[in-house]
């Protein structure tokens, strides 16, 4: 491996990086060298995702030829000329191989540039044209188990062998959260160049393929507009297997026209880097399916993206072939990876959603019940009795006392089905059914289409069917850490207690995971509940400044407004002098505070309340309200409004004097950078804690106390003493959900280096030491607390010293 000395290490990053950046990428290389995870912060706007590209494209790059030649077949009691000879045809093979891949991808990059896709332009989503309807297409074929799966394999193995490009030893697989974050990071790569992996290149063009869902994806209109994931899997394989032509768009690998078309499509995405949107435009272009072909483009590819569902979903890995393995998988925005994981994990049912789902299968059963085969019937029927003996179970807890059905009271999966004989149906065989009849697609297409005809706009009982099938699949193949349980008596709830379980197997299988974040403070609940099964020196810690000098930023603790205490506990929030105080604090820093400021609240019911609160109050015949907005216009984001529009709104204003008032957790938190005059000043009012009484918070407390207490009994702890420690484990987890979630927040205020801003933080608990270290690094290394007056003064000299 690499050794050279890490102040010569040249990261080709194509800017002059700064300090922090340089020391991102050696801390970077270092990780993917010798550690096995590493959780790395940066603060927005000091060029992560380049820093990122840089650091693992240079090791990539300096070690892959390496490992190449180190999986080469080679034989310890061979004579070491042997040895040596053997290792120096593969360093030779390897040079050859991307020798002759390079020449056949910029001869492909030189036919696009002569015959330039109009990516430009685009391509619009089609809609279905109304087409006759022959209501046999709502049949599922008939269904039988005739053919043993043993023989299915064989039949599978006498299929042509597909013929896959050379693949390279390691890659880089990159996810985030969103398409949007994603296509920046494929943005940025654009902009780089690294050398050759071999002496004996002169040139390497990075190979980047993005894979996409279906959603995403699929360029066949009959597929793309149904509603359910559930609905669009089915009918793609419906349109792959059946007899009326197929997939138009779908080339068969064992086709020798379709592996050309694959190998074409293959080519043009290696020989220049492409996003999702180029890939789907791509496909349209040369129609071809861009979620089938883009696999063609994995093993020759040096960096992979993928969307969050498909990299921390087992089954969606292996749908996709996804090479995990050996690789370097890199998790961006993982500040939200744990909610993330147990979301994927997590299923929910109402009453309603289950009397829908009924409803709608026995329309279906009614409908077609004479032109089902036996296996379709029966498994219909099992169906039925499921759904029913379901809707007889939240019968039941109508009546139950509230007690008994408050949020977060487990219940057992076999209660579910009690008193029916629901209990006796083999799930598994089921789950199979409907896997394989592709029969929720059938019921779908069928209730939509009675729905248009009939011109009702109604939630389709089709995809409420898809919901509550996934549920039961989850019920019945249970995580081993989670749990059912009540969220009041109309609503079912199944919920991952332990994410380290799912994702266990992408650390064992990957070379080096990394985490990486702009605010991955507090790093606790990683270590704790993530990736419990490592020892500390198998993970590296990483947290850098910010790029910008100390003088561009203020950050003030203001525990006292002008006549009253700041402390948004529970049981004080609702003080209405308190509120005013806010109202007046926003009012006297409005009048030497320039061009935006944003204010986050903990949620959209207490921001309704408080500008309630600020329109009743009056003064001079004027609401505190009105007078606030006569210093600058205020802006409220709404649950329902677009957030393009209110902050399109917002910025037009901001010149001339705007506010923002938004909330923790909401739309304008996350994904959204309030640069330059956005966001001259973030405040942040109170501590935003998730719902102590929310069925998930409930669940996780009780789990994390069991967990702690055990693991401290069985160390030798008194009953006393592990009560502590879990009880305080359950806390500082609570704790960490609000601290996380107010670092996400006022995180986005600084954008690059020459950006400066204020952070004010309204509630005397942001002065305990206890909270203060649990604010990301670049906050906490100049935090000030003083008075209402005292900061005034602060502020307005911030300004002035910053005045052009």
């Amino acid at each position: 491996m690499d050794t050279k000395d890490t102040k010569e290490r040249d990261f080709s990053h194509p800017y002059t990086p700064y300090p922090i950046q340089v020391d991102f990428m050696e801390a970077l290389y270092e990780c993917i060298e010798s550690y096995k995870v590493g959780i790395f912060e940066s603060p927005t706007g000091t060029g992560k995702t380049l820093s990122l590209i840089c650091g693992s494209m240079t090791w990539l790059r300096k070690n892959k030829a390496q490992l190449a030649v180190t999986t080469a077949n080679t034989d310890d009691n061979e004579p070491a000329w042997v040895l040596e000879q053997t290792i120096e045809l593969a360093r030779e093979e390897f040079s050859r191989n991307r020798e002759m891949l390079q020449k056949r991808l910029d001869k492909m990059r030189r036919k696009n540039m002569r015959e330039r896709i109009s990516y430009e332009q685009g391509y619009k989503r089609v809609k279905k044209a109304p087409e006759p309807v022959d209501d046999s297409q709502f049949l599922p074929d008939d269904y039988t188990e005739l053919i043993n799966p043993e023989v299915q394999r064989l039949l599978s193995a006498l299929a042509p062998p597909v013929e896959d490009d050379f693949q390279e030893p390691v890659k880089i697989i990159f996810a985030s959260r969103t398409h949007s974050q994603l296509s920046q990071f494929v943005g940025q790569m654009q902009h780089t160049t690294f050398p050759p992996s071999s002496d004996l290149q002169d040139l390497e063009s990075t190979k980047l393929i993005s894979l996409g869902s279906r959603k995403q994806l699929c360029i066949n209109p009959r597929v793309s507009h149904m509603k359910s994931v559930q609905a669009m899997n089915d009918a793609c394989r419906d349109l792959r297997e059946g007899k009326k032509g197929g997939c138009k768009y779908y080339k068969n690998p064992h086709d020798a026209l379709g592996k050309v078309d694959i190998n074409t499509f293959r080519d043009t995405t290696l020989a220049e880097i492409l996003d999702i949107e180029d890939l789907y435009k791509l496909g349209k272009h040369t129609s071809t399916c861009p979620y089938y072909a883009s696999r063609a483009s994995i093993p020759a590819s040096e960096v992979i993206t993928v969307p969050y569902q498909i990299l921390l979903s087992r089954s969606a890995r292996k749908a996709m072939d996804l090479p995990v393995k050996n690789s370097i998988v890199i998790i961006d925005e993982a500040h939200n990876l744990l909610d993330t994981i147990t979301s994927l994990h997590t299923m929910a049912i109402t009453r309603s959603q289950v009397m829908s789902a009924s409803s709608g299968l026995q329309k279906y059963q009614h409908k077609f019940q004479n032109r089902l085969n036996s296996g379709n019937r029966v498994n219909l029927g099992y169906l039925v009795n499921m759904l029913q003996a379901l809707e007889m179970f939240f019968e039941r807890a109508q009546k139950l006392p509230k007690k008994e059905t408050a949020a977060g009271t487990p219940v057992t999966s076999s209660a579910l089905f009690d008193g029916s004989t629901a209990d006796l149906i083999n799930v598994n065989r089921l789950e199979k059914y409907i896997d394989e009849s592709k029969i929720v697609f059938k019921i779908e297409s069928y209730l939509d289409h009675v729905a248009e005809e009939n011109n009702e706009r109604t939630q389709s009982s089709s995809l409420v069917l898809s919901s509550v099938m996934e549920f039961l699949r989850q019920v019945n193949n249970p995580d081993s850490e989670g749990v059912l349980c009540f969220d009041g008596p109309t609503k079912l709830k199944y919920q991952l207690l332990d994410p380290s379980e799912p994702f266990k197997d992408i650390v064992e299988d990957a070379k080096c995971v990394v985490l990486a974040g702009g605010t991955m403070e507090p790093t606790g609940d990683y270590l704790e509940y993530l990736l419990p099964y490592l020892s500390p020196d198998q993970i590296k810690l990483f947290s850098c400044g910010h790029v910008i000098p100390p003088q561009n930023l203020s950050v003030q603790v203001i525990p006292k407004g002008p006549s009253s205490d700041f402390n948004f506990t529970f049981d004080k929030r609702n003080d209405e002098k308190m509120i005013l105080d806010v109202a007046i604090t926003l009012l006297e820093y409005s009048k030497i505070i320039p061009e935006g400021m944003v204010v986050f609240f903990p949620s959209y019911k207490y921001l309704e309340q408080v500008v309630e609160v600020w329109k009743r109050a009056k003064r001079d015949g004027k609401s505190i309200y009105e007078i606030l907005g006569d210093h600058k216009q205020i802006f409220l984001e709404s649950q329902t409004d677009s957030v393009e529009k209110t902050l399109s709104e917002y910025a037009e204003e901001v010149p001339e004097g705007a506010i923002l008032l938004s909330v923790v957790g909401g739309k304008m938190s996350e994904g959204i950078n309030f640069s330059d005059g956005l966001a001259r000043a973030v405040f942040m009012v109170g501590l935003p804690f998730p719902n102590l009484m929310s069925a998930e918070i409930i669940a996780k407390r009780r789990y994390i106390e069991q967990s702690v207490s055990d693991k401290k009994k069985a160390e030798g702890s008194s009953a006393k003493e592990a009560l502590e420690a879990a009880k305080g484990a359950a806390r500082d987890f609570y704790m960490n959900i609000c601290l996380r979630a107010v670092n996400q927040s006022v995180g986005r205020a600084i954008r690059h280096a020459n950006d400066y801003a204020c952070i004010f933080l309204l509630d005397e608990r942001f002065g305990k030491p206890e909270i203060q270290k649990k604010l990301s690094k670049w906050m906490r290394e100049d935090i000030r607390e003083g008075s209402f007056k005292e900061a005034i003064g602060e502020v307005k000299q911030f300004f002035v010293s910053h005045e052009k």
